[in-house]
């Protein structure tokens, strides 16, 4: 008898295709992470740095000059908030002048460390806009505010 060769076929090699999907996985894995990411960080950015409904949002303004003195923050956060101060009362037709404007602590800190100042925007061709700024210790470090036009 004579010996006929089996036609034997070698099994299908599926490395590739299961490399393959890990890839597909690993890349939608970070997708995902990135996505979680940008939607946290823009609803801390909202929450941190937009202003009361009542006072429209605004761009902070470079070039406003100093901002006044007085009040509970350090130079620091006093330029920071005055670049916003300054922007919401551009919104009331008034451009501030940072030398002739005034803050008062209203509320010194409490226990979770919250005050507020009331600053009163001297307004370059005369008259004057009012703003309460609420300071409030944020979670991750720095100081969070809060500005309302007072009417």
């Amino acid at each position: 008898m004579e010996a006929q060769p089996v036609d034997s076929q070698p099994g299908k090699n599926n490395r590739t295709v299961v490399i393959v999907a890990i890839v597909i996985v690993v890349l939608l894995c970070c997708c995902i992470v990135l996505a979680v990411a940008a939607f946290f960080g823009l609803k801390s950015f909202q929450a941190n740095h937009l202003l009361q409904p009542n006072v429209p949002t605004l761009v902070p303004g470079s070039g406003v000059g100093n901002p006044p003195q007085g009040g509970l923050t350090d130079n620091i956060l006093r330029n920071d908030t005055w670049q916003y101060v300054s922007a919401a009362a551009s919104a009331f037709s008034c451009n501030g002048d940072g030398s002739q404007s005034s803050i008062d602590v209203t509320q010194q800190p409490d226990s979770g460390g919250v005050w507020v100042e009331r600053w009163t925007v001297a307004c370059q061709g005369g008259g004057e806009e009012a703003f309460d700024v609420t300071f409030t210790p944020s979670s991750g470090g720095g100081t969070d505010f809060v500005i309302k036009h007072v009417q």
